[in-house]
């Protein structure tokens, strides 16, 4: 049964894929608001302002925590979980299958331009709330709704921690 489950979600996510681009890049470290060159192919982003109620979230530990950035790498792995894996690649770098076709290109998290493009709230957010369409800042970013907000500080803590690797 939990085989059919894991496969169920799976093909979902990747017909999800199919619809939408799984990247954000670009924007000024803070609040997400500014615009800024995409690193996927030099296109202007705008991202939206993190709501209040986001931008005031704390992390339960220092996301430098290794207990904290190793379970957000199970998660970024976990195919029947945020399996963020399949646009952003093993190693966070945009190459992932589900990404290949993709326009623009999921974000390259190892980027110093990423990295410092955005705040920790906004890499929060957007694990927390996916982007709704394309034209939604031009990404289809799927995040991980169905985590816990410790779940979601973990792919953050993960996720900063790809930088320069």
């Amino acid at each position: 049964m939990k085989a059919w489950t894991t496969l169920g979600l799976f093909l979902l996510m990747c017909g999800s894929l199919a619809m939408a681009a799984c990247g954000d890049s670009g924007g000024k470290k803070g609040n997400g608001s500014s615009s800024g060159n995409s690193s996927s192919g030099g296109d202007k982003v705008t991202r939206k302002t993190v709501p209040d109620e986001i931008k005031d979230k704390k992390p339960p530990k220092p996301l430098s925590d290794p207990d904290l950035i190793a379970k957000g790498k199970e998660l970024f792995h976990a195919v029947d979980k945020a399996n963020c894996v399949q646009c952003h690649g093993e190693g966070g770098k945009g190459d992932g299958p589900g990404g290949a076709n993709l326009d623009p290109k999921p974000a390259d998290l190892t980027s110093a331009e990423f990295q410092d493009a955005v705040s920790d709230a906004y890499i929060f957010w957007r694990i927390t709330e996916p982007v709704k369409s394309k034209a939604d800042q031009k990404s289809g970013m799927l995040g991980y709704p169905a985590g816990s907000d410790e779940d979601h500080w973990a792919l953050t803590a993960y996720v900063r921690s790809l930088k320069g690797k």
